[in-house]
């Protein structure tokens, strides 16, 4: 996975390596799948997950984040 550190952004980014659970459907709250947070900035995340999805589909992030992520 490359990064590209000449990317500009609107707010910059802050790598973040976290596990997270989440759920595609709030119907189905037992059906749980797992990811990483790659990085995250004030505006947006970006996450390594297994599962296929759609673009603009929604995701249920069920997992606590830190809402100040450390890092250099």
């Amino acid at each position: 996975m490359a990064f590209n550190l000449n990317e500009r952004r609107a707010h910059a980014r802050k790598a973040y390596f976290h596990l997270i659970k989440y759920i595609l459907d709030p119907d189905f709250p037992n059906k749980i799948f797992k990811g990483y947070t790659i990085n995250i900035s004030s505006s947006g995340i970006r996450l390594y997950i297994y599962d296929l999805l759609n673009k603009g589909q929604e995701i249920f992030i069920i997992s606590s984040l830190s809402a100040s992520p450390s890092g250099p």
